[in-house]
């Protein structure tokens, strides 16, 4: 309830006269009931709740407000009528305050709207799980818990890995909604309507999955619960990545359907190792490692670099303002016009540089550097996390070492956060390629706090983790992090690259701690193919 007091004055030909001092009106205040009120709704509706508005005196008397103005503070939780009468929403929960005004002076309702839903396509009889569950693990298969994610997320294949012979019980529950499983399935994908309302109304909280069965002995058994994280936000841009099967890239707008974007079939050539500018360039290398360069304009589909150019290039970058491209061959960085293609000079020919990424702020590019390697891809001698100054105008200083893990471990495939404050990397004791123990680390630009491996993103040794790259910059508190790894996918595909991608908290990584999540796999892509460098763009 907000108080309010109301003075009466006079007007300027009644101060001429004399007249009684201004007396204050009585203070009152806006009680709504009820106070609380929590109902439950679901597909058919649920309870509507009339509410009332009471003017109540200084002296603590009461009488009905019938002319308040009424509105809600979330419009998604249900509707309010112009009397105060509330009906629940038939798609999602949610909290709201129910708020009755007049003039300047308001009072609130709070009403709690719990979403509950039973789906039972297999038609089993529900009570056959009901009662103490026998507590066991190793029934779920994916997702893991604690992953955090965007809230337009599709739905998740979640999946378990113990056969029953009778079925399963999943429940989806939070404050807010409760939705109940029966399948007979090894897993169960909602519609995307159904995991819209999940999401919609538990965007910032979490959601509890628990998942029960029935066993060979007619037992019914529990696994641990998994808390799932579901972002306030929704995860933007598309994911262009390299396709084994496509010989070329592959595009997925988050949340969308994989389709071809430039690849074999297109081009007449295998395309890989790419790099999208943010003025809608993209470089990439022909035919694999040392192969020749080409440049594309997305805008029109034209080739600002063709095949045959007699230009041959590994790994690239673009500046933030698109006028340049570095690319890099034998450890040496040459330097681009990024609208013509044209070499513009030798940024640096030293052969010990590789996996160059130019800072977002335009003031440094970030490398793997060796003390000397002739592959850019397969790297056979040590290498350090180094930042080389960009002096302007395409021009560097030289390299200053960041990070440099004790042989024989290495480093590769850096990459800069879309604000320019975090490099995630990748370390690991092979040559870079492949290599199954390899891992993402994170380090802060400066570089005077120790380096951080991102172990609840890794999800445990022997993954081949490899190849991150950052989501554009989000209106959130975290960001996104994309990479390749041959993670199992629940039951669906295990020691194939595939796309994974994990929430990454730069608070408490900026206080020394893992600012990791666990991953979650990129929906849309082909679990039959090798999927590779998970370019993030808006």
């Amino acid at each position: 309830m907000v108080l309010v007091t109301a003075l009466y004055g006079c007007s300027a030909d009644e101060a001429a006269e004399p007249h009684e001092p201004a007396v204050a009106e009585a203070a009152f205040e806006v009680r709504v009931e009820p106070e609380v009120v929590a109902i439950t709704t679901g597909p058919a509706g649920g309870e509507i709740v009339p509410f009332s508005a009471f003017r109540v005196e200084d002296d603590g008397t009461e009488t009905p407000l019938d002319g308040a103005f009424w509105s809600l503070s979330n419009l998604s939780a249900g509707e309010l009528s112009v009397d105060g009468t509330f009906t629940p929403s038939a798609t999602n929960g949610g909290i709201s305050w129910v708020v009755a005004s007049v003039g300047d002076t308001s009072g609130q309702g709070t009403v709690t709207v719990v979403y509950e839903e039973t789906v039972n396509e297999s038609g089993l009889d529900t009570s056959l799980f009901d009662g103490t569950p026998v507590p066991v693990t190793g029934l779920w298969a994916y997702p893991g818990d604690g992953v955090s994610f965007p809230r337009n997320t599709p739905s998740v294949h979640f999946q378990w890995q113990v056969a029953s012979p009778v079925g399963y019980r999943l429940e989806l529950s939070s404050a807010l909604s409760r939705t109940l499983v029966y399948t007979t399935e090894p897993g169960w994908i909602a519609d995307g309507a159904r995991w819209s309302r999940i999401t919609a109304t538990n965007a910032g909280g979490s959601v509890t999955a628990t998942l029960r069965a029935i066993d060979d002995l007619g037992r019914v058994v529990e696994d641990v619960p998994l808390t799932l994280a579901v972002n306030r936000m929704d995860a933007e841009g598309s994911i262009i990545y390299w396709s084994t099967s496509e010989s070329g890239l592959v595009e997925i707008p988050f949340g969308g359907v994989a389709a071809p974007f430039l690849t074999s079939a297109e081009t007449g050539h295998c395309v890989g190792c790419h790099v999208i500018s943010k003025g809608g360039k993209v470089a990439f290398t022909y035919d694999g490692g040392d192969g020749g360069l080409g440049v594309r304009d997305l805008s029109d589909g034209t080739d600002i670099v063709p095949h045959g150019s007699g230009m041959a290039a590994n790994f690239k970058t673009f500046s933030p303002d698109d006028r340049f491209l570095l690319s890099t061959l034998y450890g040496n960085l040459t330097l681009h016009d990024a609208s013509t293609g044209a070499v513009l000079g030798v940024a640096r020919a030293s052969g010990d540089v590789t996996m160059p990424d130019w800072s977002p702020d335009d003031t440094q590019l970030v490398v793997a550097q060796s003390d000397g390697h002739s592959s850019d891809i397969f790297l056979s001698s040590h290498t350090r996390l180094s930042v080389l100054p960009h002096l302007g105008e395409g021009a560097f200083g030289e390299p200053v070492t960041l990070h440099d893990p004790p042989a024989p471990s290495r480093v590769c495939y850096p990459s800069f956060s879309p604000d320019g404050e975090w490099i995630v990397f990748v370390v690991s004791t092979g040559d870079c390629y492949d290599d199954p123990d390899a891992e993402l680390w994170i380090l802060d630009k400066s570089g005077l706090k120790p380096a951080l491996r991102l172990d609840q993103l890794n999800g445990g040794a022997g993954l081949t983790n490899s190849w991150p790259r950052w989501a554009p910059l989000p209106d959130d508190s975290v960001m996104w992090i994309a990479f390749s790894s041959k993670r199992a996918y629940g039951t669906q595909v295990a020691g194939i690259p595939q796309l994974w991608a994990a929430a990454f908290d730069p608070v408490v990584a900026a206080a020394g701690f893992d600012g990791s999540y666990p991953a979650f796999w990129l929906p849309g892509q082909n679990v039959a193919t090798g999927n590779h460098i998970p370019m993030w763009v808006e």
